[in-house]
């Protein structure tokens, strides 16, 4: 039988072992000390042994530099902008996945899009949202239906423009590394021809639709981030969250209403809670007194329930795997197989799935 041996940078190599904390001896790779010296090159299924024992997708052990998947690259944020000392392996694998997915559709795609940082240095939050809803053509207000079927609605919305959208809840499906909903709802990684967004599947589908249309207002306002909660603290997020919650609930809405109710109007226009009373503060229709009451009553809700997966779609692996992977994006990589740009076994790597996941995929996309 042949082996078949692959190129690695050892310094690539040297570095994601040592950013992972795993001992050499626990990885268990015979000649790994020839391989991190240069001295040899390993086999594949060496490579993807050493990916799976430090946590890190195997793509990324392969390339020729390191991929900085920190703060240079995306701002980390958290509620009421406390400080991040570290990223989690799992927030940071997750961030990998997204870049590396990014960079196979930026060599795929052929022209620019128009919208992204369309109305940078436009501060009327109201005439942004307004712009952003005519131009993905949504419905004005987002009321009806389920919070499923509006998310749903906004999801393919968002997608017509050419944005892709990811859901999971987990790093790819394991189930042992489970992504935290205190550290991340979101994040989105902009590009002129490949913006992605990627939601936290662990959150309410409530949760779902803020963060969808956040994480796309920053893409037509042109800036990356990671998004944990509704932070107001700084002057940016603040202007992103306003425009957000004018898409979701136009302040005209709330002031023609004599409604002061908040679970009534977040079930009305299937958002949480926590932006119906910030709307209703926005229109002034209630005291900063009781906003920060409310926001004090629903953080410690949020407390009490956060051990609870809330959002994930669980079930059956055929229809939950569709859901998760953007279709566009896998139409994409089909198109690349078929056209010999990249191998079966690519496709696989870069679409982060095994034989078995990539099947389900294919039927789905041939429905």
């Amino acid at each position: 039988m042949v082996t078949t041996r692959v190129m690695v940078n050892p310094d690539v190599l040297r570095h994601y072992i040592v950013k992972s904390n795993v001992d050499a001896v626990e990885i268990g790779v015979n000649g790994l000390d020839e391989i991190l010296a240069g001295e040899r090159q390993p086999t594949f299924n060496q490579i993807s042994s050493i990916a799976k024992k430090i946590h890190t997708p195997t793509g990324l052990l392969l390339l020729p530099e390191v991929v900085d998947t920190g703060r240079s690259r995306l701002q980390f944020r958290t509620a009421g902008s406390r400080p991040v000392k570290a990223m989690s392996a799992e927030l940071r694998d997750t961030i990998a996945e997204m870049q590396n997915k990014q960079d196979f559709l930026r060599e795929e795609a052929e022209e620019n899009l128009s919208f992204i940082g369309k109305y940078t240095g436009v501060r009327d939050a109201r005439v942004v949202a307004q712009r952003i809803r005519e131009y993905l053509e949504l419905p004005c207000p987002l009321e009806g239906g389920t919070p499923q079927e509006v998310l749903n609605g906004v999801r393919r919305a968002v997608a017509s423009i050419g944005i892709y959208v990811f859901f999971n809840g987990k790093i790819k499906d394991n189930v042992h590394r489970k992504l935290s909903l205190d550290e991340f709802r979101g994040f989105v990684l902009s590009d002129s021809k490949a913006p992605i967004i990627f939601i936290n599947g662990r959150d309410s589908k409530r949760g779902q639709l803020f963060t969808l249309v956040h994480e796309t207002v920053h893409l037509f306002i042109g800036s990356e981030e990671i998004m944990e909660g509704i932070d107001y603290a700084t002057p940016e997020e603040a202007f992103i969250n306003a425009v957000t919650g004018e898409i979701l609930i136009p302040q005209s809405r709330v002031r023609d209403r004599e409604l002061r109710d908040v679970p009534s109007l977040a079930e009305r226009y299937k958002v949480s809670e926590a932006v119906a009373v910030r709307r209703l503060y926005d229109a002034e229709r209630i005291t900063h007194a009781e906003y920060e009451s409310y926001m004090d009553y629903l953080d410690s809700q949020y407390r009490r329930n956060s051990q609870q997966d809330t959002g994930e779609v669980h079930g059956n692996y055929r229809t939950a795997l569709p859901y998760r992977i953007d279709s566009r994006f896998f139409r994409t990589v089909q198109n690349a197989v078929e056209s010999n740009r990249i191998t079966p076994t690519e496709a696989l790597s870069i679409v982060g799935v095994g034989y078995k996941g990539y099947r389900v995929l294919a039927q789905k996309a041939g429905q």
